[in-house]
């Protein structure tokens, strides 16, 4: 914990880059940050910094869908048949990868 904590303290500078490109980062868990961060001994500021820039495009893109579906009048504009087919297929290739590399990985464990 030390270790960290000196060396958060001697590379702020990187520190803020690596805070906002997590929080940008779709698949990074904000609350995770929110909660490590005071633990990590992450300064207030730099924290404080890295929340209103990094989260400034996830907002952006939460208002915009919002926009989008606000003008939506009838659920088939989203949901149709060409849709569902879609991400059924999509759904089929990924589904069908991982059943391939599966089988692949005991073939090359048994060999």
């Amino acid at each position: 914990m030390l270790i960290h904590t000196y060396q958060l303290t001697n590379d702020q500078q990187s520190l803020l880059l690596i805070l906002i490109s997590l929080r940008v980062f779709p698949m990074s868990p904000n609350w995770f940050l929110n909660i490590t961060s005071p633990i990590l001994g992450v300064p207030i500021r730099l924290f404080f910094v890295s929340v209103l820039i990094g989260l400034v495009p996830y907002n952006y893109l939460c208002v915009q869908t919002g926009l989008i579906l606000s003008e939506l009048q009838t659920l088939t504009a989203v949901l149709n048949l060409q849709s569902a087919v879609l991400l059924l297929l999509g759904t089929a290739c990924l589904l069908t990868t991982a059943l391939l590399l599966r089988r692949r990985r005991q073939r090359v464990k048994t060999e």
